[in-house]
């Protein structure tokens, strides 16, 4: 249990601050805001899956390669951003919306298990 808290706060925590605030501004309709929070919820919770999934097969070498993994590829995507300052599209006026890091967190969670467990425990994280 005390590697798993471990992993938590030391690989996943700090990406956390990275999640979009889901609350409505007046540019956006309710609903988006409920696949805008999925979002939220899908680029923490696969990431935190594959870290839970390799302590909890007692796969440690697997739990150390994940977090070089992860922060790789967050790394990688924050890197991208600074680069590619591409203009986000609803409207909020920031300069950091390619490529997404959502997506790239919620990917990086999913591949891990599929690439390191195979397509049995892979096609439920995708």
């Amino acid at each position: 249990m005390s590697r798993i808290i471990l992993f938590v706060l030391l690989v996943i925590a700090p990406f956390i601050g990275f999640a979009q605030d889901p609350t409505p501004d007046g540019t956006h309709e309710t609903w988006e805001y409920v696949l805008e929070y999925s979002g939220d919820v899908l680029q923490i919770g696969l990431p935190l899956t594959a870290g839970i999934f390799t302590l909890a097969k007692k796969d440690y070498e697997g739990t150390k390669k994940y977090a070089y993994s992860l922060a790789t590829n967050m790394a990688v995507t924050y890197t991208l951003k600074h680069y590619v300052h591409k203009k986000r599209p609803e409207g909020r006026g920031s300069y950091d919306s390619f490529p997404s890091g959502h997506t790239s967190s919620a990917f990086s969670g999913a591949s891990f298990i599929q690439r390191r467990y195979g397509w049995k425990y892979g096609k439920y994280a995708y």
